[in-house]
């Protein structure tokens, strides 16, 4: 005998690969199950980063929708706060944080301040500030610009 001997074949040598390919297609259907789940579109760039993760619409989306309307209108170092007129007097930390990641050329200033002295500019998230709301933040601060997400507001030094 010459040459390299083959090695017998093992009866068992199928069921790995079809193992490993029935998992993958198992994989595979839970992945598509998953996607449809949360909704599409699904072939397009997601509009935040929340998009695609959650089954239902995230709260955080409606902060950074409102942040990068009011955002071209801000004056580079301009004081700014954003409150959810919804639930005033009360305030959200993660709309805070989401105003101060999303404006790193402004000053943002806690909610609570715009009851004193009050910021340069108010990001209303969601709807528009009502009477209630503006009893809240003071009657000094005008509309200057609404946008998908918000409005923002600026306040009137004559008033």
């Amino acid at each position: 005998m010459s040459g390299e001997e083959k090695p017998p074949a093992q009866p068992g040598s199928l069921a790995a690969p079809v193992v490993s390919s029935g998992t993958a297609l198992l994989l595979l259907i839970a992945l598509v199950v998953r996607f449809y789940s949360l909704g599409g579109p699904f072939l397009e760039r997601p509009e935040t980063i929340y998009d695609h993760v959650w089954p239902t619409r995230h709260p955080t989306v409606d902060a950074i929708l409102a942040v990068r309307g009011a955002r071209p209108f801000l004056p580079p170092g301009a004081e700014v706060t954003i409150i959810r007129p919804s639930i005033l007097p009360e305030w959200e930390p993660t709309d805070f944080a989401t105003a101060v990641g999303l404006l790193p050329e402004h000053r943002v200033v806690l909610p609570h301040s715009v009851a004193r002295n009050g910021p340069d500019y108010v990001i209303a998230i969601g709807r528009p500030l009502s009477a209630r709301a503006l009893i809240f933040v003071h009657p000094r601060y005008r509309l200057i610009a609404g946008f998908r997400g918000g409005a923002l507001y600026r306040k009137d030094e004559g008033a």
